[in-house]
């Protein structure tokens, strides 16, 4: 009887303690789990709430970014990296953000692709453009420039290429008597479909970073002291209000976008990298002065006829499409599409 119960009892004990170690194993194997995904689920959540942010910068047009294209983030316990990339990096239309969230020693990556594009910018077939209901003429005195031939950023010429635009473009039916050296491929052309920045420039003025109201002189006081306006890298949108009185431009070098409205004036020292549109002209004879010069294209539109167009003995309007580009994509007037989200 003894030693059945003994070996009744080594069982018994053999089985509980066999018992206990499975549910010991189990509860590990049930608390690895448990930690692993916490970790999984942390990562994930980090990489999203990254982009989240990332996506509110460009909506913010946030300028370290537009900068860097980098972006880091202390997140829910752990990091987010973000990084904007263009897949084909000879285009701007499309981006792809990829936000790589990390919580302890998990690691989850995410990828957004987008399209992005200005929301109101116009595209120009010429250096010059040209949307009025009637002119009499455009001079171009000599020595000056009118070019639609391809120049760099700094208005440097380049080499011919699928970029070269016109000389000028016009709207009107009838073509403007023309005097003087007008360049491009071709020299000129008719644009029936011309951007019509009456209508168009409203989403561009209220996201300006400099307002003017005339009568008002923009720019340094002389041809040694010139005010700058933005760069390459951060360019900029100032609208000046000539309605109530002349706004004269001078002793200035800018970068962006420039909208003159009504009566406005180019004065010497004047240059301006990117767009530049004149609308509602109210003059008689408009101008752009001596040495004036600007590298990227220009829109001039006016609603009364007989106006004449005179670029002044060396001033320059040079078309450059990285002037058109950088100006065209301002943060500021960016609209975002998602094409895919990946994850």
């Amino acid at each position: 009887m003894g030693r059945y119960s003994l070996i009744i009892i080594l069982g018994l004990a053999f089985t509980v303690g066999y018992l206990n170690h499975s549910m010991n194993a189990s509860k590990k194997k049930v608390m690895e789990n448990v930690v692993g995904y916490h970790r999984y689920a942390s990562s994930k959540a980090i990489a999203h709430s990254g982009m989240n942010e990332v996506l509110r910068a460009l909506d913010n047009h946030d300028s370290v970014f537009a900068a860097t294209g980098q972006l880091n983030l202390e997140l829910l316990g752990g990091r987010a990296n973000i990084t904007r990339i263009y897949p084909d990096t000879s285009k701007t239309d499309t981006l792809d953000l990829v936000s790589v969230g990390k919580f302890m020693d998990s690691t989850f990556t995410m990828k957004v692709h987008i399209a992005q594009g200005p929301s109101a910018f116009p595209d120009l077939k010429a250096a010059l453009n040209l949307r009025l209901s009637g002119v009499d003429e455009v001079e171009v005195e000599s020595p000056s420039e009118l070019s639609g031939f391809n120049h760099d950023i700094n208005g440097n010429l380049l080499a011919p290429s699928s970029n070269d635009k016109a000389g000028l473009a016009y709207f009107p039916v009838t073509k403007p008597e023309l005097e003087g050296a007008i360049v491009g491929s071709p020299p000129s052309v008719r644009d029936t479909a011309m951007w019509n920045p009456v209508t168009n420039a409203a989403s561009l003025i209220a996201v300006a970073d400099y307002n003017f109201t005339g009568p008002a002189t923009v720019g340094g006081p002389t041809s040694t002291s010139i005010q700058q306006f933005g760069t390459a890298a951060s360019p900029v949108i100032i609208y000046a209000n000539g309605t109530a009185g002349l706004v004269q431009f001078q002793n200035l070098n800018g970068y962006g976008i420039l909208l003159a409205r009504g009566k406005t004036y180019f004065r010497p020292n004047f240059t301006w990298h990117g767009l530049v549109i004149a609308y509602e002209v109210n003059v008689e004879e408009w101008e752009i002065e001596n040495n004036a010069r600007v590298i990227g294209a220009l829109l001039i539109s006016a609603a009364k006829t007989g106006l004449e167009i005179e670029l002044e003995k060396g001033c320059k309007i040079q078309y450059s499409q990285a002037a058109m580009d950088m100006a065209k994509r301002i943060g500021k007037i960016q609209a975002y599409k998602t094409l895919s989200w990946y994850e």
